[in-house]
């Protein structure tokens, strides 16, 4: 038995509805698989989304990750020093 090709990046308007009419035949491209590809290509266009979704939400997650910890060290580095001098408030 072998599998329908999807079509990558394609989301079909509607679902074909089979006719009255319609003879049954079979094959990637006949009538009794249509809605199935066209399913499964909305599938695959949705779930495209979703992992290019996730990975836009693992680069932002790794740069605020980044962010938080150069805030850290330099919270430390200036609680360490004890008071800011003055001076650092140049807009003063």
């Amino acid at each position: 038995m072998a599998d329908l090709p999807e079509a990558p990046n394609t989301y079909p308007a509607g679902v074909y509805q089979i006719e009255q009419e319609d003879s049954v035949a079979g094959g990637p491209n006949g009538i009794a698989n249509r809605q199935a590809k066209q399913l499964a290509d909305r599938t695959n266009f949705l779930k495209g989304k979703v992992e290019a979704t996730e990975t836009k939400d693992t680069a932002q997650d790794a740069s605020i990750t980044d962010l938080q910890t150069r805030v850290t060290t330099v919270e430390g580095q200036v609680s360490g020093v004890g008071a800011v001098p003055e001076s650092a408030y140049w807009w003063r």
